[in-house]
């Protein structure tokens, strides 16, 4: 979100979300119960860290896993 629409973002509420160890237990409670399994905030990882820069990273990291993927099952 700060990447993309920063004013949507209020920082003072940034927290510390799930950062512990995800095992095969606590993935089958993930896919059962959701975010929640892992994080009553539905925060992962400690959002106080997050930065525009960082966001632009993951995003773009995501659009081109997204795009390989498409792009072999399209068989292009």
């Amino acid at each position: 979100m700060l990447y993309l629409r920063p004013e949507l973002v209020n920082m003072d509420m940034a927290a510390q979300g799930f950062i512990g160890k995800v095992d095969k237990a606590l993935t089958e409670r993930l896919f059962k119960e959701g975010i929640v399994a892992m994080s009553p905030t539905g925060i992962i990882g400690d959002a106080r860290y997050a930065t525009p820069e960082l966001g632009k990273l993951f995003f773009n990291g995501l659009v081109d896993v997204l795009e390989t993927d498409i792009r072999k099952k399209l068989g292009k």
